[in-house]
């Protein structure tokens, strides 16, 4: 399994460059803060999102405190998103021979979030 789609090593990392061992360069962050800021601007661009939020969200990656990255576990009970799993193409995944799915509709009261 590769690191990026093994949940272990993700959370390891992570909690080792927020809260053991502070990273203010921890790359994995900045490329999240990255993608997130990319994101808000394709929504500016297909109007789910106002320019001024789209600020607003830059301005707070930019300045949120590196323990703000933690790591978080998000609990989803299969059983109940099973029939709404979309399977990520081999192209697209981590390792073409890997299973991953995605859930873009997932509500809010259907997962748990666990931080430690």
């Amino acid at each position: 399994m590769p690191p990026s789609s093994n949940p272990a090593e993700i959370y390891e990392n992570l909690k080792a460059s927020t809260l053991e061992r502070p990273d203010f360069h921890c790359p994995t962050i900045a490329r999240v803060q990255l993608s997130l800021k990319n994101r808000a601007l394709e929504w500016v661009a297909d109007g789910s999102l106002t320019l001024k939020d789209a600020q607003d969200i830059s301005y707070q990656l930019d300045h949120a405190a590196i323990t703000d990255w933690r790591p978080l576990l998000y609990v989803i009970h299969r059983a109940s998103v099973e029939a709404r799993l979309a399977e990520v193409p081999p192209d697209k995944r981590a390792n073409p021979i890997s299973m991953e799915w995605t859930l873009p509709d997932v509500a809010p009261d259907e997962f748990d979030v666990l931080g430690f």
